[in-house]
């Protein structure tokens, strides 16, 4: 099976078949980067929580890939193939 690396295709899946706290943690880590802050530390912490979200987003979505292949719909399974 092949391994899930882009995030916007990531982010279906767990919309189209997680759980639905999985989508919302993402939600809640993306909330806490969209206002940029002032302070260099304030913006190094959201680098790091930005990049939480994205390691979470991939882990998750590849976890769903393997355990819910059959539920993944066409559309999302080809996302990122052109």
């Amino acid at each position: 099976m092949k391994e899930i690396t882009d995030i916007q295709q990531a982010i279906a899946i767990i919309h189209e078949v997680g759980e639905k706290h999985q989508a919302y943690v993402i939600d809640m880590l993306r909330s806490l980067t969209w206002d940029t802050k002032e302070l260099k530390y304030e913006r190094d912490a959201q680098k790091v929580i930005d990049n939480m979200e994205l390691e979470y987003a991939l882990n998750v979505a590849n976890v769903l890939w393997s355990e819910k292949y059959d539920q993944i719909p066409e559309y999302v399974k080809n996302y990122s193939q052109d």
